[in-house]
């Protein structure tokens, strides 16, 4: 298998679909990845005709054709490259932190973002959290906002809710705390909603000390999105502590 096999089955698609050929502006980290307009059902659908070609690979060459993926410039590349990889983690034991990071370096969007931290990262942390939670502290002082929002991301879903990381997580939420970033906020309010399903007390408490500190209700209500009834309302009725 190689990217260009995954590139024509993107060509077939879309000219399948009236939209071929697909704008393609210049692709700059800056700026974001550009589009062929694969919608993600029809993605993680061709994705699938190619994972078992993909898992005959060696491990290496597994690595590489994703970086190679990310290299294209695509959203759907991108994407990619995460599901596909994704799909044989078990068979990179362990995974190599040098190219973790070099693939969070080349992520462009949230889109991505997400994609690489719910197929990929997120197996990591819980397979390897001695290895890859330093990893995660590194990025949360990164110039990169997608690496920060990976940051606290990595404890969302699966990693959040089975508890096994609240203080963690926690620590890695107030680290960014007061970022002025609204995808990063969301990543955090995101992580702290799924850490409530793996130990609510302990997150309820600290969305509670973020209301109190007058923390961006980005960040309080996103984590708030589950709650229903008298919990919800005991945290919308906490007031900012006025200055002394």
């Amino acid at each position: 298998m190689s990217a260009a096999d995954l590139f024509r089955q993107f060509e077939s698609h879309l000219r399948a679909i009236g939209r071929y050929p697909p704008p393609r502006p210049s692709a700059r980290p800056e700026v974001g990845y550009w589009r062929h307009g694969i919608r993600m059902p029809a993605l993680r659908r061709l994705v699938a005709q190619h994972a078992r070609a993909f898992k005959q690979l060696s491990p290496s060459e597994q690595r590489n054709l994703t970086e190679e993926l990310l290299a294209e410039g695509s959203d759907e590349a991108a994407q990619a490259g995460f599901l596909l990889l994704g799909r044989v983690l078990d068979m990179h034991t362990p995974f190599p932190a040098t190219t973790l990071d070099r693939m969070a370096g080349s992520l462009r969007d949230w889109a991505a973002t997400d994609t690489f931290c719910t197929n990929v990262l997120h197996t990591l942390v819980l397979r390897e959290p001695d290895r890859i939670l330093p990893l995660l502290e590194r990025w949360s002082t990164s110039a990169l906002r997608w690496k920060r929002r990976a940051s606290v991301v990595a404890f969302a879903r699966k990693v959040g809710a089975s508890g096994r990381f609240t203080q963690e997580g926690i620590a890695a939420c107030e680290r960014l705390i007061t970022d002025e970033d609204d995808l990063v906020r969301k990543g955090i309010g995101w992580a702290l909603k799924d850490m409530m399903k793996g130990d609510k007390s302990s997150v309820l408490g600290y969305v509670a000390e973020l209301r109190r500190r007058g923390i961006s209700a980005v960040i309080t209500l996103y984590a708030m999105k589950d709650l229903v009834g008298m919990e919800r309302a005991r945290l919308l009725a906490i007031e900012p502590r006025r200055p002394s």
